[in-house]
């Protein structure tokens, strides 16, 4: 299926595999404890398979102008493993990073993460009402996005803390 196609306003049947393997390895990940025993070393090959990655199969995939978007051309092929390997590759890079240099417990991270599923649950109508406040400032799309992220973040944070404020909530959500 091309990428190019949405499907219910999912992004297209493509990723699924990729989405379903990321999702079964994130559980596996989580139950053995592989976020804290992934060597270091690890992390750097990651790195460097997605850099190695990017410079070989990038360009080649972009090489036949829309072919990459699916269709089963070679582009679309190159586009396909590059994907691939370029997600698990900074996925193993970045956890590391993350681990080694920011792993450190600060104010504002406990005060995210006690709200984290709070905005989950409550984030898609605020999101779609600062999308609606929005549609007749004119911007370019991604400064538009920006805007929304500059006011959406805070605002579900703030709203999340509101509610769980609210008696019992807070063990609700």
């Amino acid at each position: 299926m091309p990428l190019s196609r949405y499907v219910l306003g999912f992004p297209t049947l493509a990723y699924l595999p990729q989405y379903i393997s990321f999702f079964i390895i994130g559980i596996m990940a989580f139950q053995s404890n592989w976020l804290q025993t992934i060597q270091n070393s690890m992390g750097k090959w990651g790195f460097r398979v997605a850099l190695v990655a990017t410079l070989v199969l990038f360009p080649l995939a972009l090489s036949g102008k829309t072919e990459f978007l699916g269709g089963g051309y070679w582009p679309s092929r190159a586009y396909a493993l590059w994907d691939s390997t370029f997600s698990v590759g900074m996925c193993l890079g970045l956890i590391t990073l993350f681990r080694r240099y920011f792993d450190r417990p600060i104010r504002l991270g406990s005060f995210l993460s006690q709200h984290a599923y709070a905005v989950y649950v409550f984030h898609f109508p605020i999101v779609v009402l600062i999308a609606l406040a929005l549609r007749e400032i004119h911007l370019e799309a991604p400064l538009k996005f920006g805007l929304a992220v500059i006011i959406g973040v805070p605002l579900c944070f703030a709203i999340a803390y509101l509610v769980r404020k609210i008696p019992l909530m807070d063990r609700i959500l």
